[in-house]
Parts: structure tokens; sequence; C-alpha cells
């Protein structure tokens, strides 16, 4: 039993020690939001598709089904369009038509990378960022809803 415990605590170890920690250089430049995914519906920006997890399937009637799937359809367009830039420590996002700018900072925060942002409109907001198979993820979670953005370079 303790040789596996050793083993299991081992290979953790090993993977954080490989774990790229993502880096300003690595933001830089123009990304495209290619997904997005809310609360178990998540959508492909680039091909429309909508793929809605089984625990939420089971709660939305047929009629709550043909309403996500309208929403999509009308959404979709100007979600295409969206992207967010980084130059230095500057941000610039445009989400469904709608643009923010401001500044950022990365620090580590329970284990997670997390992007403070002071928007120029005098907000801000903290995210949990990740690099996974060349893409950015953003991960918002607020008033018990939860949002991920998925850029890819462009």
């Amino acid at each position: 039993m303790k040789k596996l415990i050793y083993l299991t605590a081992l290979s953790l170890l090993s993977v954080s020690a490989i774990a790229q920690k993502l880096t300003d250089k690595d933001l830089q430049g123009n990304w495209k939001l290619s997904g997005f995914n809310h609360n178990g519906v998540n959508l492909n920006v680039l091909t429309g598709d909508v793929v809605i997890s089984e625990d939420m399937k089971a709660q939305l009637s047929p009629e709550m089904m043909s309403q996500i799937d309208e929403s999509v359809k009308e959404v979709i367009e100007p979600l295409r369009l969206s992207n967010v830039t980084f130059a230095g420590n500057s941000i610039m996002q445009n989400m469904g038509g709608q643009e923010k700018n401001g500044t950022y900072t990365i620090k580590d925060k329970d284990g997670h990378q997390v992007m403070t942002t002071s928007w120029n409109d005098t907000t801000t907001s903290e995210t949990t960022v990740w690099m996974k198979n060349q893409q950015l993820y953003i991960f918002k979670y607020e008033q018990g809803q939860s949002a991920e953005f998925v850029f890819t370079k462009a």
C-alpha cells in the first residue's frame, strides 16, 4: 500500500514539474474565439455545433432544447468575430461586438494561474487561464455560473 501511495505521489510530482507555466510572452498577439462552454452547454464557434452535457439534457424539456438551438443561431455570427489581443501588459477584448480595453497581470493562486484585468471602465475581473493543445483557455466562475472561453491564435 505504501508503494502505491509513493508511486502516485511521485507521478503527480513528475506531471507538475513538466507542466509549463503560462507567460506574458505566450499570450502576445491576437486570439480568435473558437469555443464557449457555459454551464454544460458547449458551443464550437467555428462550426456552430452545440453539445449539451447529459446532466443538462436531463434538466431540459424539448422546448428548452429548441430554444437553445434558436439562441445559438442568433449569436453565432457575432461570436465568430470575437477575439482578444494581448500587447505587452495591455489587453483588448471584443466579445460579440462589445469592446473593452485594459491591462492585466498573471499570478499563481491556489495551484492555478490567474489573470487579473483592470478594465478602462474601472471594473476588474479575475479569471483562471491555461494553455492546452496550443489553445488559450479563460475560465470565469461568478455567482454560481461558469463560463469557459477557448481561443485559437489568429
